[in-house]
């Protein structure tokens, strides 16, 4: 984990990622946790991925600044659905090199009783890191084609009476 040079205070375990800036004061902190469902939810139904875990994080969090610098790893584990065979699946989703700056005046993250929740920055490069189009795997060949039936395929061209549909037409005269 980044900065482990003997600068960073005890790890902590959090259910959001709600960083409190006092314990920063003087030194940077190792966090390790996990982003509940709810906390990830999309707010979109995608009916070929979903997130039915939690997302894990595992961060160093400084503040060499003003600014608050976050970097570490996210990972969640996805559920599926194959758009071209329609196989269930699962994928786990890893964004190893995540960073996070939060700078002074930030409007989408504010500091509040100096506090920083990062969870909705974590959620959305984690939305952003999905597949737009899953593959169960990158040769999926798809559906298989429909069966044929045993018998030739020129059937389907017959008439009830044995003859060619074609035997009509080639009655008319030019």
């Amino acid at each position: 984990m980044p900065g482990n040079n003997g600068q960073h205070q005890t790890e902590l375990l959090l259910m959001s990622l709600l960083i409190n800036l006092r314990h920063l004061a003087r030194k940077g902190l190792e966090l390790h946790g996990e982003l509940s469902v709810e906390e990830l939810d999309p707010g979109v139904a995608d009916e070929m991925v979903r997130l039915p875990y939690p997302a894990h994080y595992e961060v160093f969090v400084e503040r060499p600044s003003a600014a608050v610098v976050v970097h570490g790893r996210l990972e969640v584990t996805i559920a599926c659905v194959c758009v071209r065979c329609l196989k269930e699946f699962e994928r786990r989703v890893v964004i190893e090199d995540w960073n996070c700056e939060v700078l002074p005046g930030d409007e989408e993250t504010p500091v509040q009783n100096d506090c920083v929740d990062l969870t909705m920055r974590a959620r959305e490069d984690i939305l952003l890191a999905l597949p737009q189009h899953p593959l169960c795997e990158p040769e999926c060949p798809g559906l298989s084609p429909p069966q044929t039936p045993a018998h030739d395929s020129d059937a389907a061209f017959q008439s009830l009476d044995g003859g060619s549909v074609w035997t009509d037409l080639n009655k008319l005269k030019w």
